[in-house]
């Protein structure tokens, strides 16, 4: 990208920045809740995650959100969830949008509830997510935001390496800090600058053309909003995970903020101590389940052994990912491996239940 080219973006960029205001309506949100995009393509996949969410125990409000998408047998069927509204935001918003992706911005930014985690749809809570909203780090900062593979230093010319244009375009200096992975984020609408920030990645979102080619995808977009406003944010502790069978790993593996002084000393500040990390979600980024067919099984979880990770090594081929270990400033860095069952008991037979039940859509 042209020095001349970069220019003119940043311009366009700063005006928007220029002429976000604090806005009253952030007064009126209210409550919590679960959001979700929905097009008729995931139909299944916002089914099975919801139908999860309810088996765990989970009480929370689900709101949905799609643009002119949905039928109305669509929204019958989604409605069949316990406390769940749908939500046409052509209602809110004449826009024109690409991606359903867009899609995600978009239902943060309009929705009434104050704090608000969204999901994927293709992202399968691993137990009640409602622990999250009274955790120290999101109390502490209005902001959860979970690590993906990739560290900025990586040299790889797809993510936002040192000479990714994105830096130039933002005016932040390259960060040497994991890139988010954004099939979860957790946000209090209400706290100082975050309402802004919403606007500013929606604002990113919306000019996909752009910013999911130097970001790939939504995922960074947030990211780069909350760096770009200043506001506060927690990346949430462990590193990222992967789940699969003996030959593949297919499934991204999320916790929640963990910390043992026994292990690692002191806490820091927003962090509660656990004796072991609590698995949150189970994202089906790769591999989706199809019902009544041999479906690969969940046999291990594969992590970093060490809680704190400077850097990650991931390899992908086809559906697999694998991660790697290594050596950085002298320190070892060990992956370790868990039976799934062990980690997640009885999990694997009540997804694959939900999912028998539900069918194709």
């Amino acid at each position: 990208m042209s020095p001349t080219i970069i220019a003119k973006h940043q311009a366009e960029l700063l005006s928007f920045i220029h002429g976000l205001e604090v806005e009253n309506i952030v007064q009126s949100f209210q409550g919590r809740a679960i959001l979700y995009a929905v097009y008729p393509r995931v139909l299944r996949e916002v089914l099975i995650s919801m139908t999860m969410l309810r088996e765990h125990g989970c009480e929370l409000p689900i709101e949905l959100w799609h643009y002119n998408e949905l039928s109305n047998d669509n929204i019958k069927l989604l409605m069949q969830v316990k406390n769940v509204t749908v939500q046409n935001l052509s209602s809110f918003a004449k826009l024109h949008l690409t991606s359903g992706f867009q899609m995600k911005g978009a239902s943060l930014l309009y929705t009434s509830y104050d704090e608000v985690l969204f999901l994927d749809s293709d992202n399968i809570p691993a137990r009640d997510p409602t622990f999250l909203f009274d955790t120290p780090a999101f109390k502490e900062t209005g902001t959860l935001f979970w690590k993906d593979f990739w560290y900025s230093s990586d040299t790889n010319d797809r993510k936002t390496t040192s000479y990714n244009p994105i830096w130039s375009l933002t005016n932040i200096t390259c960060i040497d800090e994991f890139e988010q992975e954004s099939g979860q984020v957790l946000v209090r609408r209400t706290s100082p600058g975050v309402y802004q920030s919403l606007k500013l990645a929606f604002y990113m979102q919306k000019n996909s053309d752009l910013y999911f080619e130097l970001v790939l995808g939504d995922k960074d977009t947030f990211r780069f909003a909350w760096r770009l406003l200043k506001t506060p944010f927690h990346f949430v502790r462990p590193n990222i995970g992967v789940a699969g069978n003996e030959d593949c790993n297919y499934v991204m593996v999320q916790f929640g903020p963990f910390w043992s002084r026994k292990v690692h000393g002191l806490p820091p500040k927003g962090y509660v101590e656990r004796p072991e990390p609590q698995i949150a979600f189970l994202h089906m980024n790769l591999l989706k389940y199809k019902p009544f067919r041999n479906n690969p099984e969940f046999s291990f979880i594969t992590t970093y052994a060490n809680v704190i990770v400077p850097n990650g090594r991931a390899e992908f081929g086809g559906l697999c990912t694998k991660l790697h270990e290594f050596t950085e400033k002298g320190r070892s860095y060990k992956t370790k491996r868990i039976r799934f069952d062990r980690a997640l008991p009885g999990f694997s037979a009540l997804y694959q239940k939900v999912a028998n039940r539900i069918g194709d859509v």
